[in-house]
């Protein structure tokens, strides 16, 4: 009887304390007000392509600003006892930052202003907290608004989801953050879904950031790790007797990624605060193990004035899930869903850890002979057993039964016996019933032998075909696609009818909507392989594209043989039978998809849609709930509850709120539900779905693709009289950031110019649309005829131009159609710059250019880059009163560098150099030393600071000729042996100015010695051999000249010096930037 009263007495206990636990659990969105940097408008103009990688249909977001305001923000909060967490949805969804409440020690960084430096893909970028990337890193939408939902879970625990349908690639990611009833971890799930038909390219990481300071250590597994690329590889933790974990022994910008690494954890821990972040994931699933740091020298310490304001500085711990590299892409297939999840959380007073799973992080510690062992536990560990032991004799240092919980780690010193290093220790914790839960017997480092850097595929020349076919596709998976293609090309020149190659040749002219020429790649590669379901599956594509649904049909049918393409192909067919209104077909064939594809939203949303439209209400709302379940902010799954809940009469049903918030009134999020219905051909769902956004706005507010795309439904609905007044609507529509980027837009514009064949913008538009996706002449072709059209579309004239340069390599005319955009719009910054790099191309004089600059004085000062071409003008000009006023500008204006840009360094050095050698040629020595000393400045205003070691060989030059001009050899002495005091590893522009320091000392064969070392290199670099990451040949050319000056060769020397300017006039940057990351052992 008492046994019973005492179990029942437990049970009361525990429902009280799991009670108390779910109302612990709290989630509120709220609105926050954060000190903000503001940034301008994004701009206006694409870029086709960006160097920063492919972000077509976003422009970039580069106009950073000084202008501190407060500003509001929605704000999602999850709590517990034991941590707090906060989502900023519009700030691309990131968590923000998160607070162990036990200590009050933030272990995801957690900005206190919002201040964003120009590091994402499209420019804007923030640090702190988690950043969720995918399909690529710094996302292009990283510092733009995201879908969120909250959802409150059975369990009592609580998430926040956010994601979106990301347009460059039409993929979609989400990312539920879950917090727990008495737990200390936060648990994300992560969903990737490629919606799309073809494989696309993809890593995930989640960038993390921690506080960092000088007691700041990376506690992160194994014995190697290896650089961006795994070009370079070093030892770890201790590479030439530098532990790279501290924070304080990095100086400069680096990436460390773990390699071939088993295991579970890694994070970061603060010695001095007792606290840290632990980070734990199945290593076979996410690999990936980052640690980046701006580094604890002025070169990283910059950054946290750039990105902040009173946060300091930072580790960036990343978890990349598939993917153990950047970059490390790896293919995503047609529908295919990715799942993966991890656990954060806090760790305290443990000295560090070296093991972690998500319930317990452990460390063992030996200091002054006295041996440490600690236990940090996420929950309440009643009970546990952990035992400390000397693993070599077997002796038992502690056993203790304690109750281990996030606000109390447990943690016991005890005396060692003489002799007993940190890896004798051996500590085991035990749960009340005896199980083992975690143990730790840490290993001495290992020197291990370092493997090669990774290099490019070679020459394709030298290939033969199963390496041009793998060279085409790693470089294709690696978006370096036009590199990739010069593989096929040759493969196909060795051998016309190779099936893979004619495959992948398929596939990448449907990507550009080429739907006949990819028939024609398909139908080579079923000569030879008609078994293979991908190519039936291409030509599936291909025939739906050319609106010929029967021989589409007969094509999935095909790939529906195999396994790898059922689902895929069984999709598609259901589409096809909801085109011909064969809803209880469809339904069937979606079933058939989904048994094979399971994890896929996108079909019980249609199966929804099938059954909606079949009457039958209830599986209609069970397929919706169960896309929902797949993906809770799913457009279509929400949205077929929304319907549902109409016809029942549920007028202020709570999922309408939920679906409306989850569309957040975004225009791209209406278009993309309405193209997927559309796809399955109803025409008057899509309508209705971009009915509602358009619902109450003038056109001239509803973004133009809307009204394109419902003229088009209206028009595939046989209403031509509708399409043709919903054509004219949309072309009175907004031009700026209309960027379609879908074949349903394509398709919907060439519908619109078949009716109005006049319609600039739909020309300008669909010159976007063809020409960012590979179908460059045609795009072109609509741009020429947006402008004939209408002579005062700026936008288009700027991609007249752009095209005139980039496709046609027509200069003079692409000038000329530069000339038109800037009478049409003076203040246009971006047109101007491009302006200018053609007016360079054509070797119009500098004194031209300059001027041309000078009358647009509003775009010139818009852009940081265009400032810096105008110094560069002052600069190739060269009077004392052009360098004064580059000088001026130099001193006066806040530049916002993207990172790794220290290009407006390199202004500032050259413009006191000239001025030092201008005082030099009159002998104003006093003049000349103050602008040599200012030389190596590094003004807070450039937002660059020195890299260490810094790099100082060609402005100490210049110190040592002055002071030997004031006769103050002392002083010139002591330059030169500054000169010589660098070591390098390679030779380059440096060895140049060793050599002029020892013959200044009259040590000739040294000189000789060193001259001869870097001619050797020089010409490495111009045979064209040597792989470098920036221009090796053109170094090579700028290098020589110099040698062979000395050398006496004047003749030689200026071809040599012809050739590099030829080639970049700013060819003396390029060696000088080279020799100062090698010098700095930097990577930017």
């Amino acid at each position: 009887m008492r046994v019973a009263t005492r179990f029942a007495l437990v049970l009361l206990v525990l429902f009280f304390v799991s009670a108390a636990d779910r109302e612990s659990v709290s989630v509120r969105e709220e609105k926050l007000t954060i000190p903000t940097w503001e940034i301008g408008p994004p701009a206006v103009h694409s870029l086709f392509p960006n160097p920063t990688g492919p972000i077509y249909p976003y422009t970039l977001n580069e106009t950073l600003t000084d202008n501190k305001v407060d500003k509001e923000y929605n704000a999602v909060f999850l709590e517990n006892n034991y941590i707090k967490v906060l989502v900023l949805p519009e700030i691309g969804g990131r968590l923000h930052g998160a607070l162990d409440k036990t200590n009050n020690y933030v272990w995801l960084y957690w900005q206190p202003t919002i201040k964003p430096g120009l590091i994402g893909m499209t420019g804007a970028w923030i640090s702190g907290g988690i950043e969720w990337n995918f399909p690529h890193g710094h996302r292009p939408s990283c510092f733009m608004p995201v879908d969120h939902r909250i959802v409150r879970n059975p369990d009592g625990s609580a998430t926040v989801w956010v994601g979106e349908t990301e347009p460059v690639y039409r993929m979609r990611w989400l990312v539920g953050m879950t917090v727990f009833p008495g737990r200390s971890y936060l648990r994300c799930d992560y969903v990737l879904v490629n919606p799309t038909d073809y494989k696309q390219p993809f890593q995930f990481w989640a960038t993390a950031a921690t506080h960092a300071n000088e007691w700041a250590q990376a506690q992160y597994p194994g014995d190697m790790v290896t650089g961006h690329g795994k070009h370079e590889f070093w030892n770890w933790p201790i590479h030439e007797g530098v532990d790279l974990t501290w924070w304080k022994n990095v100086p400069n910008a680096s990436s460390f990624f773990a390699f071939n690494n088993p295991s579970d954890w890694f994070g970061t821990y603060d010695h001095k605060a007792q606290g840290g972040m632990v980070h734990v994931a199945d290593h076979r699933v996410m690999p990936g193990k980052k640690l980046w740091t701006w580094g604890s020298g002025p070169s990283g310490r910059i950054w946290e004035d750039i990105l902040t304001e009173g946060g300091g500085p930072y580790f960036e711990p990343q978890a990349g899930a598939w993917s153990d590299n950047q970059p490390d892409n790896h293919w995503m297939w047609p529908h295919e869903v990715k799942t993966a999840h991890d656990y954060w959380y806090p760790v305290r007073d443990t000295r560090g850890y070296h093991n972690a799973t998500e319930d317990f992080a452990v460390n063992t510690d030996l200091k002054d002979g006295l041996a440490f062992g600690a236990v940090y536990s996420t929950g309440l560990a009643r009970d546990h057993r952990v035992v400390l032991k000397n693993a070599t004799s077997d002796e038992k240092l502690f056993e203790e039964v304690t109750t281990i919980s996030p606000d109390k780690p447990f943690s016991r010193e005890v005396k060692a016996g003489a002799g007993v290093t940190v890896y004798d220790l051996h500590l085991a914790v035990y749960d009340a019933g005896g199980s083992l839960r975690i143990e730790l017997q840490q290993r001495p480092p290992g020197k291990v032998e370092l493997p090669p850097g990774q290099k490019d595929p070679g020459d394709p020349k030298k290939m033969n075909q199963d390496e041009l076919y793998h060279a085409g596709d790693w470089l294709d998976k690696f978006v370096r696609g036009e590199e990739g293609l010069s593989y096929y090309e040759e493969a196909l020149s060795k051998d016309l009818k190779d099936s893979r190659v004619n495959t992948e040749m398929g596939f990448l002219s449907l990507k550009q909507g080429r739907w006949k020429e990819a028939l024609r790649y398909f139908d080579t590669a079923l000569e030879r392989d008609y078994d293979n379901a991908r190519i039936h599956y291409g030509r599936g594509i291909a025939y739906a594209g050319l609106s010929d649904f029967a021989a589409a049909e007969d094509a999935f049918h095909r790939a529906a043989y195999s396994y790898d393409h059922f689902a895929a192909a069984c999709l598609n067919l259901a589409r096809i039978s909801m085109r011909r209104g064969e809803y209880r077909k469809a339904l069937e064939e979606a079933e058939r998809a989904e048994s094979q594809n399971g994890r896929l939203a996108d079909i019980p949303a249609l199966k929804a849609a099938a059954c909606r439209h079949l009457g039958e209400f209830g599986r209609a709302e069970a397929a919706a709930e169960r896309a929902m379940t797949l993906d809770p902010m799913h457009f279509m799954g929400g949205y077929e509850m929304v319907l549902l809940a109409r016809y029942a009469g549920r007028a202020a049903d709570p999922r309408a709120e939920v679906w409306e918030s989850i569309m957040r009134g975004a225009a791209q999020n209406y278009i993309e539900l309405a193209t997927a219905y559309a796809n399955a051909g109803l025409y008057a769902d899509a309508d209705g779905v971009l009915a509602l956004y358009a619902e109450g706005k003038a056109d001239s507010q509803v973004h133009p693709m809307v009204n394109y795309l419902r003229g088009h439904f209206k028009e595939m609905s046989r209403d031509s009289a509708a399409a043709s007044q919903y054509y004219l609507r949309a072309s009175r529509g907004p031009v700026e950031y209309t960027n379609p980027h879908r074949m349903e837009e394509k398709a919907a514009l060439e519908a619109a110019l078949a009716m109005h064949p006049n319609d600039a913008h739909a020309h300008l538009f669909l010159g976007n649309l063809l020409y960012a996706m590979g179908q460059r002449e045609e795009g072109f072709a609509h741009w020429r005829k947006a402008v004939e059209c209408d002579p005062k579309l700026q936008p288009a004239w700027r991609n007249v131009a752009y095209a005139r340069n980039h496709l046609l390599k027509d200069f003079k005319a692409s000038l000329q159609s530069y000339q038109r955009a800037m009478e049409l719009a003076p203040a246009d910054g971006r047109a101007l710059f491009e302006r200018d790099q053609v007016a360079e191309a054509l070797k119009i004089s500098a004194a031209d250019r300059l001027a041309f600059i000078e009358r647009h004085p509003q775009a010139m000062e818009s852009r940081d880059d265009l400032t810096m071409r105008w110094i560069d003008l002052r600069l190739e000009i060269g009077t004392e009163e052009d360098l004064q006023a580059a000088y001026e500008k130099l001193r006066t204006r806040h530049f916002h560098v993207w990172e790794g840009g220290y290009g407006i360094h390199d202004n500032w050095v050259e413009v006191n150099q000239k001025l030092g050698d201008l005082a030099m040629s009159r002998k104003d020595y006093a003049t000349a030393l103050a602008r040599y000393e200012e030389a190596c400045a590094y003004p807070k205003n450039l937002d660059v600071a020195p890299r260490t070691p810094d790099f100082r060989a060609h402005v100490n030059w210049n110190l040592a000729r002055v002071y030997k001009a004031l006769g103050k050899s002392d002083g010139a002495d002591s330059y030169l042996g500054k000169i010589l005091g660098e070591k390098y590893r390679w030779p380059h522009i440096g060895t140049y100015y060793q050599a002029l320091a020892q013959r200044a000392r009259g040590n000739e064969a040294a000189a000789a010695r060193l001259l001869d070392s870097l001619e050797q290199r020089a010409r490495d670099y111009v045979s064209g051999k040597f792989e470098y990451r920036g221009d090796p040949e053109t170094i090579g050319h700028m290098l020589l000249s110099l040698v062979l000056d000395e050398k006496g060769d004047r003749k030689g020397a200026a071809q040599e010096r012809a050739r590099a300017l030829a080639a970049d006039p700013r060819a003396m940057r390029l060696a000088i930037r080279q020799a100062q990351l090698e010098y700095a052992g930097a990577h930017q």
